[in-house]
């Protein structure tokens, strides 16, 4: 092979080179790769994306500078959509807001125009949901990091805590990705946390807990910047409110959820903050019922309508409603429950409030051995335990008894 037309793009950092399937032809692209990925003999490039067309976008292979197969890259995906944006003749699909598929090894990935400024492109990408989600230590360039891992395509590791300087992310980058943990090799990033709150969680587990969780983190090397909020993210990092940068590779916006319920005010149900449903579920309307996040329901312990985001629940509201439909119609009145998992800490709450007028503390929470009781009106409304599996369920288990005298 001669000639072969490439195209080389670079987004946030990386650099790919993209040879279309009919150029390539029949020929291997694993040696093909190797040889023009080199950065001191070829066109230097971290992998090289195959690439043809389909009705929707684009489908792609990628082969790493040292041959080795990647089922996607985040970065040679977005720069893959900028070719194929620019590739389009009609100026109408090459507005903000136009679409690109793209099939890789992963799945389909969808990406959206956010913004476009010749050469430049910015897209909105669905990276698809996160695998094998851990957290971990690991032993590395004479250190011990703890470190958040998953798959999203391809392996990422994430580490919480001070941006390491210069000499320092040398070491422990390269140590990382080399990883006898990650026999395949890894992404590496370092993370800080930026959050409007004065505390981690206050709004849920109240300011005793959340003291407990910051200094927990803290104490594993997490930086927190609270009681701050994002302002505009800048090329190579964001601008907090107030003037703070903080550079960053990657942005993750952890914005919180809104219940979809556009379908149920073009049905004509009652909506405010979720559709609204009676004790058994079911709306206004007979023989509609509404399940899940988007349901608001009448609390029976705490009063007034409430809406819980958790699968538990919408999986038994389910059946719940599944009961109603065969005509065993009885009202929902299982306790909420959730947990939240720190390092090797877990945090189980059970009941729901959403406002308390006193907490007590029973135990010690910095012995990781403690109940804490959300009281309102002298009436328990919800308890959170640390170590203290078997409280949580007498106070489940104590509730339910509370709502069958109702």
């Amino acid at each position: 092979m001669n000639d072969l037309p490439l195209v080389k793009a670079h987004a946030y950092g990386n650099d790919f080179l993209y040879v279309r399937e009919r150029d390539l032809g029949d020929v291997d692209p694993v040696p093909v790769a190797r040889r023009l990925c080199e950065r001191h003999r070829g066109a230097g490039a971290d992998g090289l994306i195959v690439y043809g067309p389909t009705p929707e976008g684009a489908r792609m292979r990628l082969i790493n500078a040292d041959g080795s197969a990647a089922e996607l890259s985040g970065n040679g995906l977005r720069a893959l959509a900028a070719i194929v944006i620019r590739d389009r003749g009609n100026p109408s699909q090459v507005v903000p807001g136009a679409e690109v598929t793209v099939e890789t090894a992963a799945g389909p990935r969808f990406l959206t125009l956010v913004a476009r400024d010749d050469p430049r492109f910015m897209f909105r990408a669905w990276m698809g949901e996160p695998s094998d989600v851990r957290q971990e230590t690991v032993h590395a360039a004479g250190e011990s990091l703890l470190v958040s891992t998953f798959a999203i395509g391809n392996p990422q590791c994430v580490v919480l805590g001070e941006l390491p300087g210069d000499d320092r992310f040398a070491r422990i980058g390269p140590a990382l990705e080399r990883h006898a943990r990650f026999p395949e090799g890894t992404n590496v990033e370092f993370a800080h946390v930026v959050a409007p709150d004065r505390r981690p969680l206050e709004r849920v587990l109240g300011p005793e807990l959340g003291d407990f969780i910051r200094g927990l983190h803290e104490q594993h090397g997490v930086v927190f910047h609270l009681g701050k909020k994002a302002s505009s993210h800048m090329r190579g990092g964001v601008v907090l409110e107030g003037g703070e940068r903080l550079e960053a590779d990657v942005l993750v916006a952890g914005i919180g959820v809104r219940p979809a319920t556009a379908l149920a005010e073009q049905a004509g149900l009652r909506v405010d903050n979720g559709i609204v449903v009676d004790a058994c579920l079911e709306t206004a309307t007979g023989g509609i019922f509404a399940v899940g996040d988007a349901a608001r329901w009448p609390d029976p312990r705490g009063g007034g309508l409430v809406r819980i985001e958790h699968w538990v629940v919408a999986q038994r509201q389910g059946q719940a409603v599944a009961r109603s439909i065969v005509g065993e119609r009885t009202p929902f009145t299982d306790v909420p429950f959730f947990w939240s998992q720190h390092y090797d800490i877990a945090i189980n709450y059970t009941g729901h409030a959403q406002s308390w007028d006193s907490v007590r503390v029973d135990g010690s929470v910095a012995a990781f051995d403690c109940a804490v009781t959300y009281m309102r009106g002298g009436r328990r409304l919800a308890v959170a335990t640390i170590s203290r599996d078997l409280e949580s369920l007498r106070a489940e288990a104590e509730m339910e008894r509370e709502i069958r005298k109702l």
